[in-house]
């Protein structure tokens, strides 16, 4: 009888966590918002981070509705407290106690009009702009680093017996090139989120902002152009108040 191999068996079973349970965040009007994600597994860790970066979208439109339901509540008890401030006898406390958290949902209220809101969605925006391009240049200047490891190795991939070392070459530089075309694919979304950012930019008074880089020239050239832009988005945003 042949003997079992028990460490490879045991690595073609591993325990899988049962699903930690129901865990549905309930909304108003009945509708409910559960983990779509690491159920399969049974990993707690990533149903809730699943669970609540749906909450986190799912509250966030609800945000305004909340605000309102605060001040209607505040009207509701400054209103109440008329009569007692009548009398008789006159009694202004209860009415003096509400108006400062009446105020101050108001001033929530306030927030919520898009003169307010705009400018700082697209001062984030711009944030976002720039940190996508600042990562885009690292990513960059990792290509141009490996294009010159590339290039120093292509002299003595090209020597007779050294087609091993070619053909290695040639696939390093063929995916150097592939990124780079990637990389000038992920401009397009890009430059469709600067459009969005310009239309908010001509509604609070702002400039739009042109000249988005092209990185069809190779990596190299196009660093400067990426810098040049940089600046030109962080003195958009640092015009911008918020």
């Amino acid at each position: 009888m042949p003997s079992l191999d028990l460490d490879a068996l045991s690595a073609l079973c591993i325990p899988i966590n049962p699903a930690p349970g129901d865990i549905c965040i309930p909304f108003p009007g009945g509708a409910e918002i559960c983990p779509a994600q690491g159920l399969q597994m049974g990993d707690p860790s990533e149903v809730l981070q699943a669970l609540l970066a749906q909450l986190s979208v799912g509250l966030a439109p609800l945000q305004p509705l909340f605000i309102l339901i605060g001040v209607v509540k505040a009207v509701i008890d400054c209103v109440q407290a008329i009569p007692d401030t009548l009398g008789p006898p006159p009694d202004p406390t209860a009415l003096m106690e509400c108006i400062p958290p009446l105020v101050k949902k108001l001033e929530k209220m306030l927030a919520l009009l898009p003169q307010y809101t705009v400018p700082l969605l697209v001062k984030r925006m711009l944030a976002l702009v720039i940190l996508t391009l600042t990562a885009l240049k690292n990513e960059l200047q990792v290509i141009i680093a490996e294009q010159q490891a590339i290039l120093a190795s292509a002299t003595l991939a090209s020597l007779p017996g050294n087609e091993l070392l070619q053909a290695i070459v040639d696939c390093a530089t063929t995916n150097a090139d592939t990124t780079l075309a990637n990389m000038q694919s992920s401009m397009k979304p890009l430059g469709a989120l600067l459009d969005v950012v310009n239309i908010m930019l001509e509604l609070i008074g702002s400039d739009p902002i042109t000249g988005v880089p092209d990185l069809q020239g190779g990596a190299e050239e196009a660093l400067k152009p990426i810098d040049d832009f940089i600046a030109v988005l962080r003195q958009a945003e640092a015009m911008i108040p918020g």
